[in-house]
């Protein structure tokens, strides 16, 4: 299996993600966009992603909650800035309520993917900017590290079938 690769650059207020997946690039460019996908992988086990509205163009957002298996909800939104099909998008992420509103309290992050081609294998390296040390440190806190790796885990499973 293919292992997560993430760099921590504290000074600068970035994470920078990389995963090899087996799979072509306009599959995996599906498993992050189409909006039947990111629910099949997208929060670690046991938790499980909801898929409240997507809307996959510049100017739409994701609003979508990580379910825990003791009744936990916690909502977030991503807003997309630029998109350039099968190649890369740039999202601002943020902690947010049911209906989709900021929570001023938790950390914003700007999300940019890049979808590598590699003939039969695709590399996604996710560059994500933080707006404070604090958010970042507080992400890490968080486990975001440990949360990442395992949903990409899971998508290189679902890929795999």
């Amino acid at each position: 299996m293919n292992k997560t690769k993430i760099d921590r650059d504290i000074d600068n207020r970035k994470l920078t993600i990389t995963r090899r997946f087996n799979a072509p690039r306009h599959r995996v460019w599906q498993a992050y966009t189409d909006p039947a996908m990111p629910d099949q992988w997208w929060a670690p086990r046991p938790w499980k992603t909801k898929t409240h509205s997507m809307d996959f163009s510049v100017g739409g957002s994701w609003h979508y909650s990580m379910n825990g298996p003791e009744g936990e909800q916690h909502f977030a939104r991503m807003d997309f800035l630029k998109i350039e099909p099968e190649s890369r998008y740039v999202a601002y992420d943020v902690f947010a309520d049911e209906s989709g509103n900021t929570n001023p309290d938790m950390p914003k992050q700007t999300f940019t993917t890049s979808f590598i081609d590699e003939q039969e294998t695709t590399t996604v390296v996710v560059v994500v900017d933080y707006e404070s040390v604090e958010d970042l440190q507080k992400v890490i806190e968080m486990g975001m590290e440990q949360g990442v790796t395992m949903a990409q885990d899971q998508l290189e499973d679902l890929l795999a079938d």
